[in-house]
């Protein structure tokens, strides 16, 4: 089974995701580094020079071509990935859902606008978060992960019904 981490940028999808691969000896998948290293750019960049769309159906294809063929797999995916065509249908095919939830003052803190280019302008980077919120709550599990982080861990562990 898949664990599938979605959220917010900012959210801690690497990072519990990491976190929670490492507790349950599982291999971890950090979809936009994968895009990276397979456009060898950075996310920032294909933003820049090819667009959000192009950016977008990349994370389709690499639903499609590659994370399918994933088993025993915590997958961190990009903010938008879920929220994008028929994505969330897909992902739920290959795995758990856990929606890592958290208050939009607490991204401000975190993100830096340099490396996100959805969050240059905080107005429209929080119209955002409110727009994606509607789609993430078809996760399959919600989680606060805005507390505690070894308590966000325990909890995904808890939630996915594994050891």
């Amino acid at each position: 089974m898949n664990i599938i981490l979605i959220g917010f940028m900012g959210s801690g999808k690497t990072t519990v995701g990491r976190m929670v691969a490492e507790k349950l000896c599982m291999d971890f998948i950090d979809t936009d580094q994968l895009i990276e290293k397979k456009c060898n750019k950075t996310i920032f960049d294909i933003f820049e020079e090819k667009g959000e769309n192009f950016f977008r159906e990349k994370e389709r294809y690499l639903i499609k071509k590659t994370l399918k063929k994933k088993i025993n797999c915590v997958i961190s995916t990009g903010g938008g990935m879920p929220c994008y065509k028929d994505n969330m249908k897909q992902l739920k095919s290959i795995g758990k859902i856990v929606y890592l939830k958290i208050d939009f003052d607490i991204l401000k803190k975190r993100i830096s606008a340099r490396n996100r280019p959805l969050f240059q302008d905080i107005e429209k980077a929080e119209q955002l978060f409110n727009k994606r919120k509607t789609c993430y709550e078809n996760a399959d599990e919600v989680i606060n992960s805005g507390g505690d982080l070894e308590n966000t861990i325990s909890q995904i562990i808890k939630l996915a019904d594994l050891p």
